[in-house]
């Protein structure tokens, strides 16, 4: 509460705009993943569309918005450009192409898209979900009041509501998170028993993925590059050293097959230090000119190319503080 009293003087009081200008030489990267016109959606990545576009009038007024290759021409040639900032969406959630992108092409804003291949729908019926996600729709779809996950430490939780789920699915995350790929998978098996009856798809249009032919529409336009963002979204430090080659080239070279196209840039999945290791760096710096984390999003010219920041964008992120954000205060 105090934090949030104190951001709300900082905005109304103008003391946000030093720290802008003492940021004026470094490049502010976004992460957003989603958006839902959902007002009753809990989930953090999926932000209102209304919202997003004030997000995206305001950096249009007052930064430079660029892509990806231009800020890293920009930082290689030592040129000076002020208050620059580059917009990106991890995933390939279908809301980007039906939502954000008809949003970006108005006001002529560019973005960097990170697709997780695998997650990537072959036609609008071939509905896929990246993990996280998953966990949460067979916990809402189980239709229990609780789930006891004892046997994997986690102990039993009550799902009884929409409050009480979504903290019993962050809890199983951030686990899952932590473990390795396998034990995950045995979570995530268990989880599948305990919830035996049909998903109903219509019920969770948030996380939907776009299809191949999208993807491939996006990357025609002059505003849209299309990144790596893993085959099957792992944790990549957590997952066997012989898996890293095949989630982070092959998630290039399945891109590039579909949409015929180079992809060029990638994302680590999760993005923390503790998610990336020094293998799936240099596998990155093979194959990629840039690959961004989600930690420390303002960069300075001589930031390593392969270990980029960004500030993650999600629904409590109202303008007031997105703007204290991209100057540079810490949400």
């Amino acid at each position: 509460m105090v934090k949030g009293i104190f951001k709300k003087l900082i905005s109304k009081t103008f003391l946000w705009r030093p720290l802008k200008y003492i940021n004026r030489h470094k490049c502010v990267i976004l992460m957003y993943h989603g958006l839902t016109e959902d007002k009753s959606c809990d989930d953090w990545t999926q932000i209102h569309p209304d919202e997003f576009k004030k997000q995206m009038l305001y950096i249009k007024e007052n930064y430079d918005v660029i892509s990806i290759s231009d800020m890293l021409d920009i930082f290689k040639n030592k040129k000076t450009r002020l208050h620059l900032a580059v917009v990106t969406f991890d995933d390939g959630y279908r809301s980007v192409y039906e939502t954000a992108f008809p949003i970006l092409r108005e006001l002529g804003i560019p973005a960097t898209v990170y697709i997780t291949s695998n997650f990537i729908g072959n036609d609008r019926k071939d509905v896929r979900f990246i993990w996280p996600d998953y966990v949460r729709v067979l916990l809402v779809s189980s239709r229990l009041s609780t789930i006891d996950l004892s046997h994997f430490k986690l102990g039993n939780l009550d799902i009884s509501d929409p409050l009480r789920q979504r903290i019993s699915v962050n809890r199983i995350i951030e686990h899952l998170k932590l473990i390795g790929s396998s034990e995950k998978n045995n979570i995530i098996s268990y989880l599948e028993e305990k919830s035996p009856g049909m998903i109903d798809h219509d019920l969770f249009p948030a996380y939907h993925p776009m299809t191949w032919e999208e993807v491939k529409r996006l990357s025609t336009s002059d505003l849209i590059s299309i990144g790596a963002h893993t085959r099957n979204h792992p944790i990549l430090s957590r997952i066997k050293i012989d898996e890293l080659e095949g989630e982070i080239s092959g998630s290039k070279q399945d891109i590039e097959n579909r949409i015929e196209t180079d992809v060029h840039d990638f994302a680590y999945p999760n993005g923390r230090m503790i998610d990336i290791n020094d293998e799936a760096i240099e596998i990155a710096k093979r194959g990629f000119r840039s690959a961004v984390t989600t930690f420390d999003g303002h960069n300075r010219p001589d930031r390593n190319p392969y270990l980029l920041g960004r500030v993650g964008v999600g629904r409590n992120l109202a303008v007031d503080n997105f703007k204290l954000v991209l100057a540079g205060i810490s949400q």
